[in-house]
């Protein structure tokens, strides 16, 4: 007894995961507590902000007190936003909201970063500054979706602050999407909080497919190419020349789009399943005609919070300063976007170089639409999604060394190494001994690149399929997909990409 006593406490003690057998039971036993409580609102939401919370408890220790302050902070924020009765008194609360949503963010993500950075500027690189910071998992999130609420209360976009703690607590810590988003704005997501929820077959269809597609996005893909492939040439490129490193940072362009499309498939799946309807973050974003259409398409609840919250703001801001202005506001825009992907130089350098690339667009754009007139309109759209796509290779490199450098203990040059053996010369005779090797890897990359081009409605159909069957054999068609895909890949599940920033 005291050993089958002693599994269960080992069992309850490991990490709540999505990829889990205790995330599993749990949400099982949550979720038919959960179905049968949703003719009452209140209580839905308390058992429903229960369950995140715990799950954040899981994942991140007692850093869901910071959840908590922070949550808490601007729920009262917001209240005094609303009764403030000058613009001065608003834009003080606004600035609090920044204080402790911003403040806590730099403070908790980025110290050890500005304190290596000075350094290794006057100090020759000395540790000694560095300290031990919990970095509460999923704060560069819940703190830019809590804000969006701020932003738009004091604009007037919303109309009057929450007035229950319960349900703005319930929209900062809603666990489908409370590690790495989507960015839900609280116009979008806390009306459909306080609504009574219509559990249809279409809905749970629907959520029962897009798990489905993401887990075989995730396990299938993105997993198999980073441990076979990626993962390899990055952390060690001294190793491999100018084609494998190439052919390693278009898999890893791939590999990133299939990791957090699938995380994000998958929380869109599990909202659909609680009745919640959250914007997608992706649309095809390798058909993309340029790097400004890129970000139209990827990521997509972050761009538009970056665009709404930053860039507009700083597009006012310079507005006198004609094309100079738009151009330093795009690129403090994307400078803060690399930044906020990770406390490196290699992001910053690559949220840099696409906010060279988004100016370059807006300079050019009358140049290009009068090339465009001139020759033939598919000639013209092959060769901008070619070079788009170029481009978007190049600059991975950045963004996945800087990766491996914070979370997987690279080298600090890593990123020299790669450019300079990328650039070194190609040697063809390599190619067909590496296809011999690597044929299987090379082949579920074009598969993961592939999955673009896969009509929107094919999607539409299998979910609208799903939703007609029994939902004992959606749970056993999704039990069955789930064991194929966890016998099919034999390594062990690597972490989402995003859950490390």
């Amino acid at each position: 007894m005291n050993s089958i006593f002693e599994s269960i406490v080992l069992f309850l003690k490991q990490p709540l995961l999505f990829n889990s057998a205790l995330f599993f039971f749990l949400f099982v036993i949550f979720y038919g507590i959960y179905i049968s409580s949703l003719k009452t609102i209140i209580f839905r939401n308390i058992l429903l902000l229960f369950f995140s919370l715990f799950f954040y408890y899981k994942i991140g220790g007692s850093a869901i007190f910071i959840l908590l302050f922070m949550g808490t902070s601007d729920f009262l924020l917001g209240k005094a936003i609303f009764s403030a009765s000058s613009e001065s008194k608003k834009k003080l609360f606004v600035f609090l909201s920044l204080l402790v949503n911003i403040g806590s963010l730099c403070f908790l993500k980025y110290t050890n970063f500005f304190l290596q950075t000075y350094a290794s500027v006057f100090e020759g690189g000395a540790q000694s500054l560095m300290i031990n910071i919990l970095v509460p998992v999923g704060i560069s999130f819940f703190a830019f979706r809590s804000l969006s609420y701020i932003f738009d209360l004091y604009r007037e976009t919303i109309e009057e602050p929450e007035k229950s703690w319960v349900n703005y607590m319930l929209f900062i810590s809603f666990f489908p999407l409370i590690l790495a988003g989507p960015i839900a704005k609280a116009r979008d997501l806390l009306p459909q909080m306080k609504a009574r929820i219509n559990l249809s077959r279409e809905l749970i269809g629907f959520g029962f497919f897009m798990i489905l597609l993401g887990v075989i996005k995730k396990y299938m893909i993105a997993d198999y190419i980073s441990i076979n492939l990626v993962d390899r040439v990055f952390i060690t490129p001294q190793y491999f020349g100018s084609f494998e490193i190439l052919i390693a940072s278009f898999a890893a362009l791939v590999q990133i789009y299939c990791d957090f499309s699938g995380y994000t498939d998958m929380m869109l799946g599990m909202a659909a399943l609680l009745g919640f309807t959250v914007e997608n973050n992706f649309n095809r974003p390798f058909l993309a005609g340029n790097v400004s259409d890129f970000w139209r398409r990827w990521h997509i609840t972050f761009s538009r919070w970056m665009n709404e919250y930053l860039f507009t703001p700083l597009f006012y801001f310079f507005r006198n300063k004609g094309k100079a202005g738009v151009t330093a506001a795009i690129l403090i825009t994307f400078i803060v976007s690399g930044l906020w992907h990770g406390a490196h130089w290699a992001f910053l350098a690559w949220g840099f170089a696409h906010g060279i690339a988004m100016a370059w667009d807006y300079i050019f754009s009358d140049t290009r639409d009068r090339v465009k007139q001139k020759i033939n309109s598919n000639l013209y759209k092959f060769f901008s999604i070619f070079f788009t796509m170029i481009f978007l290779i190049f600059t991975i490199i950045l963004f996945k060394a800087g990766e491996v450098i914070l979370f997987k203990d690279a080298a600090f040059n890593v990123t020299e190494q790669l450019y300079s053996k990328l650039f070194s010369g190609f040697h063809f005779s390599v190619i067909p001994q590496w296809m011999e090797t690597y044929w299987l890897v090379f082949l579920i990359t074009i598969a993961g690149f592939l999955i673009q081009f896969v009509p929107l409605k094919w999607n539409n159909y299998l979910a609208a399929g799903l939703a007609k069957r029994h939902w004992v054999l959606q749970s056993l068609i999704i039990a069955i997909v789930v064991i194929i895909v966890f016998q099919t890949v034999s390594s062990e599940s690597l972490p989402f990409v995003y859950l490390e920033f």
